[in-house]
């Protein structure tokens, strides 16, 4: 037995119907471009804690130093509402690594799980490129969000960090 479903008897204009449900709930230019900033921001805080959880990501001034001296860093991450002092310390101190500040301190600190973090560095990776990628689509949004490449680096990092990256890929 078949049973046919009982159509619709609201009556009107179709297309009535349907313009009045588009506009309803539209939303403005403005409120896409803010809503897309808020996704890419959300993705860059996502692709952190990843890489947090996966072991490739430190935070502080101090593990990202020490990360950086021992050739682990492809990456530095500093906060763009971080101090000027140390943006300028992070910046010297890894002058051919790729630096993304596209993410206030409260949203870095929310992919390590604390209040705030101004510093942070990712390894060599897909990682590493995917946050470079989406920073460089979240700079197009936020005014003072800034992804500044080195001359010696791709997105991946150094030149070590990509061979250390193929050697990996190669073993697997």
């Amino acid at each position: 037995m078949v049973v046919a479903a009982p159509r619709y008897s609201g009556g009107g204009d179709k297309k009535a119907r349907v313009c009045a449900g588009l506009t309803k709930d539209s939303q403005g230019p403005g409120r896409l471009a803010d809503r897309i900033e808020a996704l890419l921001a959300r993705r860059l805080v996502d692709t952190l804690g990843l890489a947090r959880r996966a072991g490739h990501a430190v935070a502080g001034f101090e593990r990202v130093a020490e990360a950086v001296r021992g050739g682990r860093a492809a990456v530095l991450v500093a906060a763009l509402d971080g101090a000027e002092g140390s943006l300028r310390k992070l910046a010297a101190l890894g002058r051919d690594l790729p630096r993304v500040t596209a993410l206030t301190a409260a949203e870095i600190g929310a992919a390590f799980g604390r209040d705030h973090v101004v510093n942070a560095a990712l390894g060599p990776g897909p990682l590493s490129r995917r946050l470079v990628a989406d920073a460089m689509k979240l700079a197009g949004f936020r005014a003072d969000a800034a992804v500044v490449q080195a001359a010696s680096a791709g997105p991946g990092g150094p030149a070590r960090g990509k061979d250390r990256l193929e050697r990996d890929e190669r073993r697997n």
